[in-house]
């Protein structure tokens, strides 16, 4: 059976996440990117479906999140849970996070 790659990027979730007490005032967006690796039978039924990868996403946006790497390893988690053949690696991205200097984003990957 061939391998095949499936990625589903800038998946916008809306979730409360920072360290800091001033970042949980309100939901931020965070950006996910989603990426399934493993085998697949060419004229079958995909073996994963990014809307129901999408769907299976959403419920994060109801936990609350000191660091990104626990929105990551959440997702991991979530797709694993409802996809669990094969590999996959999550990226969360947090555009423009507080620091001391001008930063265009943050992201942390893991892969399971």
């Amino acid at each position: 059976m061939p391998e095949g790659v499936l990625r589903i990027r800038d998946i916008e979730l809306r979730v409360v996440a920072g360290a800091l007490p001033r970042e949980k005032l309100s939901p931020r967006t965070l950006y996910l990117n989603a990426e399934w690796r493993g085998r697949f039978e060419p004229g079958s039924p995909p073996p994963v479906d990014y809307s129901a990868a999408c769907s299976c996403l959403a419920p994060l946006g109801e936990r609350e999140y000191d660091y990104i790497e626990e929105v990551a390893s959440a997702a991991l988690a979530a797709l694993r849970g409802c996809f669990p053949e094969g590999s996959w690696t999550v990226k969360v991205v947090k555009v423009c996070p507080p620091c001391p200097l001008r930063v265009g984003e943050a992201s942390f990957e893991v892969t399971g």
